[in-house]
């Protein structure tokens, strides 16, 4: 089992500014899937592929991970920080564009 830290790491925000930033990403494409709206371009040297499951539509700031919006580092979070004036770094999507960019653009393969 993996513990939470108790204290936060350097230049990490607390919850309530994570929160903020989550409502500033939301609100600046109205709640819709950023990777959907982007798809093929490029931001800050990173090529945008939405999933070919996307979620189209406005997605909830709240409700449980596979329904809600997520917000999306650009960049490595602990390399290039949570910096709230660089918004450009944050996308808002939903979870199956989120996991596409985790996984490269590949499918996840089976489990045998």
């Amino acid at each position: 089992m993996i513990r939470p830290r108790k204290t936060l790491r350097r230049g990490e925000p607390t919850e309530a500014e994570k929160q903020e930033c989550r409502i500033k990403a939301r609100t600046r494409v109205r709640g819709m899937c950023e990777y959907h709206m982007l798809d093929g371009t490029e931001v800050l040297g990173v090529r945008i592929e939405a999933s070919p499951h996307c979620l189209i539509g406005p997605l909830p700031l709240e409700g449980d991970l596979l329904t809600r919006g997520h917000l999306c580092h650009l960049k490595g979070k602990r390399v290039y920080g949570w910096r709230e004036s660089d918004v450009q770094r944050h996308l808002w999507g939903c979870f199956e564009c989120h996991r596409w960019e985790h996984q490269g653009g590949k499918p996840c393969p089976p489990k045998s």
